[in-house]
């Protein structure tokens, strides 16, 4: 450990076989306070109130909202936004109008984050119409977002409308797009809503946060019908220098499906050095014709980086064709990168025709003698899930997974059996299958069995499609009832949830709500020396580079003690990153290295 001047950093060795850069959108709070309030980690009371928070002690809370100290208020406030409880609406609304302009937007916020459609009056009222363009724009951005997370369509018909904000009103032009973004994520939609945010996307003069905000919204909002804006979409692209906002508006400009938007992105993927833009090209090329893009996915296959090579090896598996089936096997027995090697052997088994069951079970046998001679778990696990793609391999997959040394390979055998299971070509390839579902069923509960947190959570996933019926071969649920009384909660909480999910489903009941989640567990440590340092980071040293993390315990203190207790107890040393989509999310610090392991306690999400 060492501290140099206002930076704490701390060594934690974390090895990977692939590691992705990454950005987090999240819903976050308002910016920090002003100066004018003060956020202080050493005193008592504002400690007490993080632990209430911790606890959730609404009650305690409440009276807080009414404290003479400005701090308190705030604290109070944004605890609730983190609790997001609905009966706390009308205790919130006084701080709307509280004389300090960061209380106000915090509660906007706190009040946005319970989703209550009775939070509407209170949030139209507030709004400061005379200071539009003023000093109280934060406050006005967060009541905009607030409208969004409880409002519906009378009030996207509002936020549609608005035309008065000028380039120059950065907050409010977030605040308005966030607004509709926030109710688009609810399904509610329009016309003008999109309309809106194609302008903001596609025009380069928005301020950076409202385009993104609105490029986004383009991006993930499912069914909008954007082919009437592929000329603006494509000079908004041109005109785009922010990666982030260019890989949104990627996979935007996807959506309008033209012949022009095809070769736009053709062009854009031969004079773009930006790996990232590259893997969301890669991912929008399914949405066009596949004779002009598969030339340029098959030689993005041998790119220098690996994420843009798995979106090559992605794009062939979900877009591929027959005719081209034997070209993907001859891929994947040519010198690629591993993974990209396995990701063709997987493509090639999807897309070979389901009468060519010798050439199927001929490729079956090669992806199993892979299996055999390698010695990665991330690579056998993959290459069971490439197995997966012939229904027929469900006898051989448990043979090969079950009993493997690593957890990710034991989970994955598990997933391939899923991914049999609730594949669309079962019936094609077992009819009625009955014989054929009491074998899978045989080796999930074997799974169930096994005692093993991951094996059981994803067979008690299996367990639920209802396509095969799974519950007409259950004499009774003991089995399943026995197997959840021997979880370790709360070190076992995803596991059991499942299991009680499964349990209800096969037992026709419905599913018990709320199920029972880690109550307060772990208080915050604040003997913890990270209190003490301002601006604190921590940096990650792993086998592709380092890695720094800003830390934020004015924000997270209970989050933030925790990492750095693990840290120096040497938590994560050794650790992988065992999962990483490319653009997505990257994850690690799992100490079975699957994404089921975990610790006795748990800690709040702030």
């Amino acid at each position: 450990m060492k501290a140099n001047h206002s930076n704490f950093s701390f060594v934690l060795r974390i090895l990977t076989p692939i590691l992705s850069s990454f950005v987090l959108h999240s819903c976050l709070p308002p910016e920090p306070p002003s100066q004018e309030l003060r956020i202080d980690l050493t005193d008592p009371i504002q400690r007490q109130i993080m632990d209430l928070q911790d606890r959730q002690d609404k009650d305690s809370l409440y009276l807080l909202l009414h404290s003479s100290v400005p701090e308190y208020r705030y604290l109070a406030a944004r605890a609730f936004a983190s609790i997001r409880n609905e009966e706390s609406v009308d205790s919130l609304a006084p701080l709307l109008k509280d004389p300090i302009p960061d209380i106000r937007a915090m509660s906007a916020y706190a009040i946005g984050q319970t989703g209550s459609s009775t939070a509407l009056p209170y949030l139209k009222d507030a709004f400061n119409r005379e200071d539009i363009h003023g000093a109280d724009g934060q406050f006005n951005r967060a009541i905009l977002e607030a409208t969004g997370k409880c409002g519906g369509a009378e009030e996207l018909a509002l936020l549609s409308s608005i035309n008065t904000y000028e380039l120059q009103d950065t907050l409010l032009l977030e605040g308005l797009t966030l607004g509709i973004y926030r109710l688009a994520l609810k399904s509610v939609t329009s016309a003008e809503g999109t309309k809106k945010m194609v302008v903001y996307a596609s025009n380069p003069e928005v301020p950076s946060g409202a385009r993104l905000i609105a490029a986004h919204y383009l991006a993930r909002v499912p069914r909008l019908d954007l082919a009437t804006y592929t000329s603006v979409l494509t000079e908004g692209l041109k005109q785009t220098a922010n990666p982030d906002i260019a890989m949104a508006l990627v996979s935007a400009f996807a959506k309008t499906k033209t012949a022009e938007a095809g070769q736009t992105l053709v062009e854009l993927y031969q004079n773009t050095d930006d790996y990232r833009i590259k893997v969301n090209i890669l991912s929008a090329l399914g949405n066009f014709d596949y004779a002009t893009s598969k030339e340029l996915a098959a030689a993005a296959l041998r790119d220098d980086h690996w994420a843009v090579r798995e979106g090559a090896g992605s794009y062939f598996l979900n877009h591929g064709n027959t005719s081209d089936a034997p070209l993907y096997r001859q891929l994947a027995r040519d010198s690629l990168a591993s993974m990209t090697r396995v990701a063709m052997y997987r493509a090639a088994l999807r897309h070979l025709p389901d009468t060519s069951m010798t050439a199927k079970s001929y490729l079956s046998y090669e992806i199993r003698r892979s299996f055999d001679q390698s010695t990665d778990p991330y690579e056998k696990a993959a290459l069971l899930m490439a197995l997966s793609e012939f229904p027929w391999n469900y006898r051989s997959i448990p043979q090969l997974g079950f009993a493997d040394q690593h957890p990710a390979v034991r989970v994955a055998a598990v997933q391939a059996l899923q991914n049999i299971s609730e594949s669309e070509k079962f019936g094609t390839y077992f009819g009625a299958g009955f014989s054929i579902r009491r074998n899978i069923l045989e080796y999930l509960l074997q799974a169930i069995q096994s005692e093993d947190p991951g094996m059981m959570a994803v067979a008690a996933q299996a367990l639920c499609f209802p396509d095969r019926n799974y519950a007409q071969f259950f004499p009774d649920l003991t089995l399943l009832k026995q197997a959840l009384e021997k979880l370790e909660l709360p070190r076992e909480i995803e596991t059991w949830y499942e299991l009680k999910r499964a349990i209800a489903f096969i037992g026709g009941e419905p599913l018990e709500e709320p199920l029972n989640k880690p109550g307060f567990s772990h208080p915050i440590d604040w003997t913890n020396t990270i209190f003490d340092i301002e601006n604190p980071e921590l940096t990650l040293f792993t086998n592709k580079g380092k890695i720094v993390l800003h830390l934020f315990p004015e924000l997270a203190p209970g989050s933030v003690a925790n990492i750095i207790q693990l840290a120096i107890q040497g938590f994560y040393d050794n650790k992988v990153f065992h999962r990483t989509v490319p653009n997505f999310v990257v994850q690690g610090g799992c100490p079975r290295g699957d994404g089921y392991g975990s610790l006795d306690y748990a800690i709040r999400s702030e």
